[in-house]
Parts: C-alpha cells; structure tokens; sequence
C-alpha cells in the first residue's frame, strides 16, 4: 500500500523530468512541449452508519484513494497516516509541480463498514436496491461532480480519463452517458 504509493511517486517524479528533458520542442505536435499528469481511480466513500468507526475507517480510505496522490503532487511529499500502523511524510526530489493535469478515472460510490479485522480496515459494498451495472458497481453520477468540483481546488485541468459501466443488455448506456455528461456541465 503505502511504500508502493511512495515508488509510484518517485518513478513519477523521475519520469515527468525525463519527459520535460526531451520534449521540449513539441514533440507530437500539439504546439505545446509535454504535458505530464497520472489517472488517479477515484471512488465516492460513504460510511455505512454515522458511528464513529464507519466514519472514520470512511474517511481514512476517502484519503488513501482519493487524496494521497494529488496531495503528494502538489505538496512534493507523500503523507499517510493510519494511526497505530503507518505514518509517512517522505519528500519525493522532483515530485512537486510535476503534475500539468490530473485524470479521473470515475465510475461509482462505495460504502464502507469497520471491519478491523480485514486489511483494509473495512468492508465495502452496495446497498440492496440501488441502481448497479453488470459489475455490481452502483451508477452515481452525482459523485462524477463531486471529484470535478473537488478536485478543482489544485488549479491543475480536469481530464475525464475513465468512465463508463459494463452493461452487456445496453440498457442502461444512454442514461448513463446523459447524466455523466450533465455532472461534467453542473457548475
């Protein structure tokens, strides 16, 4: 977990100076040198009660996916905590400013229930009676808005890198689609 995100950051870091070192004539001919960025896998986290361990092992995952890597782009330093397991601030050379964008990969919400004897400190699931795709992810697209607008506070641009639902009947594409794109317009 922790020690593979800080590799990942350092090979970032690494990569995004090389990229810049040798593209600095536009290269691919987008009138522009490299732009460097990562898709980051976003999930919506909800706690499965108000209990106090619900939203707390809620809100330590919430960081772990969702937070972690822009922070460390922005700040130059991968920072996790997981009281009485990992603590981790390491500067990454080279790592802030590094970003020129970030990617969402976004598909669903997760709720989340303390288990601690599980790894992950937790169980994640789907309620009964909500709206899923064939994968049994639940459609959400009210969470697409809250990363964009989330997200929008680091002033790096916002690429929709992933997005889309497995539905082999296509049933249920052109309403996705449809209320994706309107949480992309929402302002």
């Amino acid at each position: 977990g922790a020690a593979v995100l800080t590799r990942n950051m350092e090979a970032h870091a690494r990569m995004a100076k090389a990229l810049r070192e040798n593209d600095t004539v536009d290269a691919d001919g987008d009138g522009k040198a490299t732009q460097v960025g990562i898709a980051l896998y976003v999930a919506v986290i909800q706690p499965a009660t108000d209990s106090t361990l619900d939203t707390f092992v809620a809100g330590l995952s919430d960081d772990l996916l969702n937070e972690a890597i822009p922070r460390a782009g922005r700040t130059g330093r991968v920072q996790i905590s997981i009281p009485g397991d990992v603590e981790i601030d390491q500067e990454i050379p080279g790592l802030k400013g590094s970003f020129d964008y970030l990617g969402v990969n976004y598909y669903s919400r997760y709720y989340v229930r303390a288990d601690l004897g599980d790894a992950s400190l937790s169980h994640q699931y789907v309620p009964v009676g909500r709206s899923t795709t064939d994968a049994d992810l639940e459609i959400y697209p009210e969470g697409l808005y809250l990363f964009l607008k989330r997200f929008s506070g680091y002033g790096w641009p916002i690429i929709i890198t992933e997005n889309g639902l497995a539905d082999r009947k296509g049933d249920l594409r052109p309403g996705y689609l449809r209320s994706h794109f309107y949480a992309m317009q929402r302002r």
